[in-house]
């Protein structure tokens, strides 16, 4: 059966998070949790954010979301450019933890069935195969 935009994000968040486990054990493994978190948050952003933006329900968690990405995506920069494994790197690793946990249970617990219930099954659908689209764009295109 087909699965929704929902479905496939929860599915994503898992593996991310998986991956981020990886790093913590080996920080070799950072740059394929990078890679993987870079393509799943603009495919996010492009089929999903910025679509749904507009929409009274999701309009605040959808800024806040935006702004999460972006707190994410400075604490990446800053451990790509620091020593990985170091002490430091470590720490901003666990902060990076604590802020994705955050946003990923916050995406699933209160913007998703708001989602669902604005787009509906079908559009879910279709939003699926947009992500997986642009997903896989993203992941070519990054190696």
């Amino acid at each position: 059966m087909a699965e929704t935009l929902f479905t496939v994000l929860k599915k994503e968040h898992k593996e991310i998070k998986n991956l981020l486990k990886e790093a913590e054990k080996d920080p070799r493994k950072f740059s394929e949790f990078t890679e993987e978190l870079n393509s799943h948050v603009h495919a996010e952003e492009q089929t999903f954010y910025t679509p749904m933006k507009d929409e009274k329900e999701l309009h605040e968690l959808i800024l806040e979301g935006f702004e999460e990405h972006h707190v994410v995506d400075l604490i990446v920069k800053e451990m790509q450019a620091g020593a990985a494994g170091s002490e430091e790197w470590h720490a901003k690793l666990g902060v990076l933890q604590e802020n994705l946990e955050h946003h990923i249970e916050e995406e699933e617990q209160q913007m998703f069935p708001k989602a669902e219930k604005v787009v509906g099954r079908t559009r879910a659908l279709e939003m699926a195969e947009e992500y997986e689209r642009a997903h896989q764009t993203l992941v070519g295109s990054a190696h």
